[in-house]
């Protein structure tokens, strides 16, 4: 899984830290926490794009299985909220077969 920050000028800092769960009924499975290092010693940014900027990032692997339920949750660990430049947090899966599992 990966996670992605979508990102404006607007936004005031040079990084950004999230918190990544991910759940199956009340149970964390996983929790990892990503920093985002949005803008270089110079202002400039990091991510893909013009005006808009795009970043994502792995968080660590897990197996999940196919016949159950999960909820992935992101939350920010800034002390500002709302936080401002930030227009989209993104989550991405990456389907890999299992080599247990006959092809």
């Amino acid at each position: 899984m990966r996670v992605g920050v979508r990102y404006t000028n607007d936004y005031s800092y040079r990084d950004i830290a999230l918190l990544v769960e991910l759940k199956s009924g009340k149970r964390v499975i996983s929790r990892d926490t990503l920093l985002f290092n949005l803008f270089d010693n110079e202002n400039q940014a990091e991510g893909r794009g013009l005006g808009r900027y795009d970043l994502d990032l792995p968080v660590r692997e897990v197996t999940l299985k196919a016949d159950k339920p999960y909820e992935v949750r992101v939350s920010h660990l800034m002390r500002m909220n709302p936080v401002q430049g930030i227009t989209d947090i993104s989550c991405f899966l990456d389907c890999v077969q299992h080599p247990s599992e006959g092809k």
